[in-house]
């Protein structure tokens, strides 16, 4: 949701119930709603051939991550809110939910992120409310660029275009980058509200299934969205060990960045080329509707 003020914006949070889990939950992958995971994408076909993300590196730009979590590992993490680079620790949940459905490894939940090989870069952006300043994205954006990833995961939406966002996007875009964003939550019936940066032609724009495969809302195919991922009742980790459900664009999006990281991991591994029109041209092959 965005603020009016151009200059910052909030989290795409679901308007849904997210409630928070307390206590571990028994065989979580024999649920349906962890089957998410397994939803028509052959994601545990790409796990069996050994194909988790191993050295792929995904940065994601959110409210940093659980430190303390012992199933999330990270390279690095670096805090742009305030002025301590270094306290990059998760004041908000949203950025350890988002880093777990990209790369959780496997735990006592049973959970297992998309890419649980993967080398997760970790920019804290937002603040404990989930109001992120355009320039604390941008300089999100070129820490990643910096640091040589390959997949740059934004589970956020602005309300306006801003140029130098668009700039730096596009210098992602140039060093070959798969930048990964939100198209943003359907706020009421009939909200066909563009967001960005998911609306830039360089990124791959990500709008949401239901649990049983379909588009969860017919103003997403207004929203210029490249690709559908699973975004309802997804299972994550949370602050303190805790686990959550949610629903949102947000957790489609980093379900489509750990596929990314999957599909880099196998390229690589046959040594053969890749790049971003490759990458969004399979996604779109493997992330869309069932229904």
């Amino acid at each position: 949701m965005g603020h009016s003020n151009m200059d910052h914006s909030e989290m795409d949070h679901s308007n849904m119930e997210n409630p928070v889990m307390d206590k571990p939950l028994p065989n979580t992958k024999d649920q349906k709603e962890v089957k998410q995971q397994e939803f028509s994408n052959a994601v545990s076909d790409w796990h069996n051939q050994d194909i988790k993300g191993s050295d792929v590196k995904v940065a994601v730009l959110d409210t940093g991550i659980d430190k303390d979590n012992k199933d999330l590992i990270y390279v690095k993490g670096v805090n742009f809110v305030g002025d301590n680079k270094d306290n990059y620790d998760d004041d908000n949940g949203h950025g350890t939910k988002i880093t777990g459905i990209i790369g959780a490894r496997e735990n006592d939940f049973n959970l297992l992120g998309i890419a649980p090989n993967s080398d997760l870069y970790i920019a804290k952006v937002a603040d404990k409310n989930g109001a992120v300043q355009v320039e604390n994205l941008i300089k999100g954006i070129n820490w990643a660029i910096n640091e040589d990833v390959q997949i740059i995961n934004i589970s956020l939406e602005l309300p306006e275009d801003h140029k130098k966002l668009h700039t730096a996007i596009k210098k992602a875009h140039q060093k070959g980058i798969v930048v990964i964003a939100s198209s943003g939550n359907i706020k009421f019936p009939g909200d066909k509200q563009l967001s960005y940066p998911g609306s830039y032609s360089e990124v791959i724009n990500v709008g949401m299934l239901n649990i049983a495969g379909e588009i969860y809302s017919q103003e997403f195919e207004d929203k210029k969205v490249d690709v559908y991922a699973p975004g309802e009742d997804i299972f994550s980790l949370y602050l303190n060990d805790k686990m959550t459900l949610d629903t949102g664009v947000s957790y489609a999006t980093a379900y489509t960045s750990g596929y990314a990281a999957l599909l880099i991991n196998n390229y690589q591994k046959q040594s053969e080329d890749y790049d971003i029109k490759k990458i969004k041209g399979e996604l779109q092959n493997y992330l869309k509707p069932t229904k």
